[in-house]
């Protein structure tokens, strides 16, 4: 086949699809442009499209699977790729431009065709010329009595009633008021208030109750700001809720001694030995070998782990991100 038609199966399929890669150039795509007015808006031009090269490659649109899907057999539609491949290869090697017969050359990174209108699919359509028309507004005459009422209803709209502007409202206002003072004064008030202010208390024992989940990081400082009878009331009511003993915790192992191969990482400090068991049953609930001392009055517990085969400092991290952010080594074993 002769290198014209190759031409003739790109000029086609550019066509039909907007864009063509040629695998090792790059990608030639049409541009298309819609109808526009002219600054002075007398004139429309017609819509037009413009060839445009791009040096990076859409494998999408490679000839060969556009020459494919055109009807054309896969064989041949292999062969002109692997054609115009070639030819790209020998430009870049060789300096020259890349031809197109018929059609055009890429020089460097731009595309310029033979003839400019063979890329403009809307070739043919000429620019219209507009004229505006003259609406005649000032030529329309009204009749006087048509103005008349006109301008009456007009005035009338403008100014607001009375009873639309105070009666209303005011209206509004007295029947507001007067289901108020009923509401208050009713015999049954104080009743509903006391049922109400019951209902409202039932919610704070689940707040409490999830703020001390077993879950839950609770620092020493939140402990102080917190009421004890409501603490309290939350303690009760779970043990309401769940009447199974507590399981003791692992004392196969002393917690407060620590090995000369171990460190520890503090993960609290707490002044009542129930939280400070809570925090040991999530260290212990995750995996880890638990830690407690007293000192200055608190409770401190942490997680104790052999500092030979772990990084004291990568474990740390860890500690933080599962339990305190604050958590901090214990000096006599680090």
């Amino acid at each position: 086949m002769h290198k014209q038609s190759y031409s003739q199966y790109f000029y086609r399929i550019l066509l039909d699809f907007n864009k063509v890669n040629v695998p090792g150039l790059g990608l030639f795509a049409l541009d298309q442009h819609t109808a526009n007015y002219t600054d002075n808006q007398l004139k429309l031009s017609p819509p037009f499209s413009r060839i445009q090269f791009h040096t990076f490659e859409d494998s999408d649109f490679n000839i060969s699977k556009l020459l494919i899907r055109a009807g054309l057999n896969r064989e041949m539609a292999l062969g002109i790729e692997k054609f115009y491949e070639t030819k790209a290869l020998h430009a870049k090697e060789s300096n020259t431009p890349f031809e197109l017969e018929g059609l055009g050359k890429v020089i460097s990174t731009t595309f310029l065709p033979e003839n400019e209108a063979l890329f403009n699919v809307f070739e043919g359509l000429e620019p219209i010329s507009l004229s505006p028309l003259p609406s005649g507004v000032k030529n329309i005459i009204h009749d006087e009595a048509y103005l008349y009422e006109l301008q009456k209803s007009q005035s009338y709209r403008e100014e607001p009633s009375f009873l639309s502007q105070y009666l209303w409202p005011m209206t509004i206002g007295l029947v507001a008021l007067f289901v108020i003072l009923f509401w208050l004064f009713s015999p049954k008030t104080p009743q509903l208030i006391e049922n109400l202010n019951q209902k409202t208390d039932i919610p704070k024992l689940d707040v409490i109750d999830s703020l001390l989940d077993e879950d839950t990081i609770i620092t020493d400082n939140d402990f102080t700001k917190s009421d004890s009878s409501t603490l309290v009331a939350s303690d009760l009511k779970k043990n309401l809720q769940n009447p199974t003993t507590e399981k003791p915790l692992d004392e196969s192992k002393p917690i407060g001694k620590v090995q000369v191969d171990q460190c520890v990482i503090i993960v609290g400090a707490f002044k009542n030995a129930t939280y400070a068991k809570r925090m040991e049953k999530s260290i212990l609930k995750k995996g880890y070998q638990v830690y407690s001392s007293e000192h200055q009055g608190l409770k401190r517990v942490g997680v104790r782990f052999d500092c030979k085969e772990t990084s004291p400092g990568d474990f740390k991290a860890k500690i933080r991100i599962q339990f305190n952010r604050e958590a901090w080594s214990l000096s006599d074993t680090i």
